[in-house]
């Protein structure tokens, strides 16, 4: 692959200098945690998800399309959500749906051995409440058995969510919502239009994904075109890597590899994101011990052998140990990846900006590694590329312990 010479920075035109921090200047009288989760909207204006300092609440802040803030007194506009009768932990989540309501997605403490729970909240596209969702605009799911319940992503059942591939036709009778438990298991909720939980839905309203009877963690989730989705991760005992296939309705899809899995030989691998390119190739990403990892699989999970020779990439740490949290394929065929680079004193923990070609050649841009270390102890979970060469990336800003968006941009010289 062939590029033009081209430098990579913050963008300049985005909030100050390229950067919007969640703290007081923008909230005005809180300051937010990390941001994990960004929905942007189809006239380019951004909603983020994160919590206040406190963990009291969850909060969605509005930013126009440049990052600036669009309510009273120069401020952002925001909504506070508290899960009454809930301790409050994360803010993890939000997704745009098809009317423009935003799905918001928690964190929550649970009861006795269910040390966290899922929790969600509805609200609409002027940041008010929608409270016929569920009980008065939220839903908690208690699952009393269960352990540190980490919400994965959340989808639309029967359409596919705006957030991530475009407009949605038509309304959905549910949610499809999977989740892992404390690293070891994965299920998946369904939850009715209305914000209830669908206990029709396994007589329950939730089912635990296995392959041959074994547990499965698989935190990387994307939803395709025609409303499937796809779940990627690993066997909780052993190193196998796997890809689990689900119908719009929450069931496995047996069209979809062996039985709806597809093995992937990717050993000892800790899948992160799965995104699936206009070529239809699957793009991973995550990391292998200390090192981050990228790879590009055929349909079918074989390991596709124009991209790295058919190998895996992996990242060598720049401070300690790295991993690509969120991956997405581009309109001019780049794959481009962030996250972080731990170290054991948060302020010298490092974001990570990684851009390669479908042939897995890095781009000259981002080093001969392909990526880019970014000082200031960043760190970065999510990634929505815009036209133009854009990157909204969102994170966190280690010494503020505050919420952090960015914009980077290709410029060609």
């Amino acid at each position: 692959m062939i590029y033009a010479q081209q430098s990579f920075g913050l963008d300049p035109a985005f909030g100050k200098q390229g950067m919007v921090v969640c703290d007081k200047t923008l909230l005005g009288d809180l300051v937010a945690n990390s941001v994990y989760s960004m929905a942007v909207r189809a006239d380019g204006s951004i909603v983020v998800a994160t919590s206040d300092e406190h963990r009291q609440g969850g909060l969605l802040i509005a930013l126009d399309k440049n990052g600036q803030p669009d309510g009273p007194s120069g401020h952002a506009r925001y909504i506070h959500l508290e899960f009454e009768g809930h301790e409050f932990e994360e803010g993890v989540g939000v997704q745009e749906l098809a009317d423009g309501r935003l799905l918001f997605t928690a964190w929550l403490e649970g009861e006795g051995e269910a040390l966290w729970v899922p929790g969600f909240a509805m609200v609409n596209a002027d940041l008010s409440l929608d409270t016929s969702f569920g009980d008065q605009g939220f839903t908690v799911v208690p699952f009393d058995e269960l352990r540190q319940a980490r919400v994965a992503s959340a989808a639309q059942a029967g359409a596919r969510p705006a957030a991530q591939v475009g407009a949605v036709m038509g309304t959905a009778a549910h949610f499809v919502i999977p989740f892992v438990v404390n690293d070891e298991q994965t299920f998946v909720i369904r939850l009715l239009a209305n914000g209830k939980l669908d206990t029709g839905y396994h007589g329950r309203g939730y089912q635990e994904i296995v392959y041959e009877g074994r547990e499965c963690e698989l935190p990387a989730a994307t939803t395709l075109e025609d409303g499937r989705m796809l779940l990627a991760g690993r066997l909780t005992a052993g190193s196998q890597t796997l890809i689990v296939a689900l119908t719009a309705q929450g069931e496995i899809d047996a069209s979809f590899g062996k039985e709806g899995v597809a093995l992937v030989d990717l050993p000892e691998a800790r899948l992160l994101s799965i995104f699936q390119s206009p070529e239809h190739r699957l793009q991973v990403s995550g990391f292998l011990g200390n090192q981050g990892l990228l790879a590009s699989l055929m349909p079918d999970g074989a390991l596709d052998t124009q991209f790295n020779q058919g190998a895996p990439l992996y990242l060598r740490p720049d401070a300690a140990r790295l991993r690509v949290e969120r991956l997405e394929t581009g309109l001019d065929g780049l794959i481009c990846g962030v996250g972080q680079d731990h170290a054991l004193n948060l302020v010298e923990s490092k974001g990570v900006l990684t851009c390669h070609g479908l042939d897995g050649a890095p781009h000259p841009a981002f080093g001969p590694q392909g990526t880019l270390f970014v000082d200031k102890s960043f760190g970065f979970w999510d990634l929505k590329l815009q036209r133009g060469d854009k990157w909204l990336v969102a994170g966190s800003h280690s010494p503020s312990r505050a919420g952090l968006v960015c914009r980077y941009m290709h410029a060609s010289r």
